[in-house]
């Protein structure tokens, strides 16, 4: 009779946790389908659960006095325009600052100078925040003709993930005790497993989502695109004319392939039907006479 009493407890208390872990999800969800580029302050915030609203105190703890800490993406951009022979040392200079700063390279592409395609090149790197200012001193100015900034609030979705690492945890350390327990029955200790097994799945996906989040909001991406300056026979009145004859003898010459390739195809048949229709002209022929 006391392993009845027991089995209620824990199914129970796993009814319990899950739903908690599911009320968290939805917060969760909520907070992932915001509006996004807007700032923390300017969010519509649903209600939040008990833990979130004690991590959200936490967290406005370490902040500045006044203010809640806040979790922002930031993407930036910026475009060179260089002289050609400028271009391949400059963006090889900049690839070269991720030795010196706390930055990794998550792109880099390079394309020379080809016919009728002039070089370019590309580099994207994600800065620690702290060092930001001095990775941007360092890139200097020089040829920069366009910069932009993008950034996307991401404090609902750290404190969402957050409240559910913790939630997590405090249910996995239950269900390890209870495991532990020495009057626990076979069918308990099963039963205990498998949500045991379940909750770690869920813990380490969270886990996986809060290293996600940091390095979104710890690092700085920067994308930079090197173009090669216009000069002014690129931008010359006559340069349309020049593209379209270009485009036409590209087509002409096209055509002419596409004919020649059919006749190729054509051939080995040609070779077969002459023939045959010959000997049927010769055929008709005869017999008409007859």
């Amino acid at each position: 009779m006391k392993g009845i009493p027991r089995s209620f407890a824990i199914i129970g208390f796993s009814l319990i946790a899950t739903l908690g872990l599911t009320a968290c999800q939805q917060g969760q969800d909520a907070a992932s389908s915001a509006p996004s580029g807007q700032m923390a302050a300017g969010f519509a915030k649903m209600a939040p659960a008990p833990q979130r609203m004690m991590l959200a105190q936490e967290a406005a703890q370490d902040a500045a006095p006044g203010e809640q800490q806040q979790f922002i993406e930031e993407h930036r951009y910026l475009r060179f325009q260089l002289p050609e022979a400028d271009l391949q040392s400059t963006w090889q200079k900049h690839a070269d600052l991720c030795q010196k700063f706390d930055c990794e390279v998550i792109n880099a592409n390079i394309q020379t100078t080809q016919q009728y395609q002039q070089a370019r090149a590309t580099l994207s790197v994600r800065v620690a925040r702290p060092q930001m200012a001095d990775f941007l001193k360092a890139l200097g100015d020089a040829g920069l003709v366009e910069s932009s900034i993008d950034r996307q609030d991401r404090t609902d979705e750290v404190i969402d993930v957050e409240a559910r690492l913790k939630n997590l945890e405090e249910v996995r350390d239950r269900l390890r005790g209870l495991l532990n327990t020495q009057s626990a029955s076979l069918g308990d200790v099963v039963q205990l497993e498998r949500e045991l097994g379940r909750v770690q799945g869920d813990l380490d996906a969270a886990k996986g989502k809060r290293a996600y989040l940091s390095n979104l909001t710890e690092k700085v991406r920067i994308d930079l695109n090197y173009e090669v300056q216009p000069t002014f026979s690129d931008s010359s009145i006559i340069q349309p004319l020049i593209d379209a004859l270009y485009n036409s003898g590209a087509v002409f010459f096209r055509s002419v392939a596409e004919v020649l390739t059919f006749a190729v195809a054509l051939l080995p048949w040609l070779i077969l039907l002459i023939p045959t229709a010959w000997i049927l002209v010769a055929l008709v022929r005869r017999k008409q006479r007859k």
